[in-house]
């Protein structure tokens, strides 16, 4: 499921500031919780109903497509517009031994250096003014209660050509003792000869699905993308596919 954000209120401030009291009750009531739970355990949502210190699920939404938008800014390289906006998959709220955090998958042209820069030329080149490809790579974004940005990780794909990232169509839970995730991406060929026919057109997307692990470090998130299994690149279309992979590949080494 794609959500669909509203327009961001402009005083986000301000809508901080309501929501901030409302979280403070839950977290106190999930750090009470974490106190007894003696194993890692993650989970997703993304039914965006009320829950216990949640008072406004739309200015929810309203906070966390003003987080994202913002943190997509900063890493990106990109500088002129229309060019310097992100896409984004699914968003849910991620809970992390009951802790709460937001995690969305983002489609943007990273910064290799902290000073590069990307004036993008548009057309069919990919390219950038400055000589670098505009190819746009996959990320997930992770916001605490606060909306505040506390992670970023940007995905591992070992194609040998160039690509560029369209789509991150979904996300769900793997191993929740074990804090793993299954993400699926697509993404398609840059370089190449452009299709002559329609019959053409997307003949070269492929699509991936990975492994992570995520955790908690210090109100930070940290992630780990594992390919042991799932192997890199994988052809693997969806979760449904790629749970059966790792099943089987848990059944070959024993178990383990």
């Amino acid at each position: 499921m794609t959500l669909k954000f509203n327009t961001p209120m402009n005083n986000t401030t301000d809508l901080k500031r309501k929501l901030k009291s409302s979280f403070a009750v839950t977290l106190v009531v999930m750090a009470s919780l974490c106190q007894m739970t003696a194993h890692a355990t993650v989970r997703l949502s993304n039914d965006w109903r009320p829950e216990t210190g949640v008072t406004g699920v739309e200015l929810e939404l309203e906070l966390l497509h003003s987080a994202r938008i913002a943190a997509a800014k900063k890493l990106t390289s990109v500088v002129n517009p229309p060019y310097d906006k992100a896409l984004f998959g699914s968003a849910f709220r991620l809970y992390i031994d009951e802790a709460t955090y937001y995690i969305e998958g983002a489609m943007f042209v990273p910064k290799n250096r902290t000073d590069e820069v990307c004036t993008a030329l548009g057309g069919h080149d990919y390219k950038c003014k400055e000589g670098q490809n505009f190819s746009y790579r996959s990320h997930l974004l992770f916001f605490n209660a606060n909306f505040d940005h506390v992670g970023t990780y940007r995905f591992k794909i070992n194609e040998p050509a160039e690509y560029f990232v369209n789509a991150m169509p979904a996300m769900g839970v793997y191993d929740k003792a074990r804090n793993e995730l299954l993400v699926t991406v697509q993404y398609f060929p840059i370089g190449q000869k452009a299709a002559s026919k329609v019959s053409e057109v997307g003949s070269g997307w492929k699509r991936m699905t990975i492994l992570f692990r995520v955790k908690a470090v210090d109100g930070k998130i940290e992630v780990e993308q594992d390919d042991t299994c799932l192997k890199n690149p994988n052809g693997i279309e969806s979760i449904p596919d790629a749970k059966k992979a790792l099943k089987a590949c848990a059944v070959s080494q024993g178990g383990k």
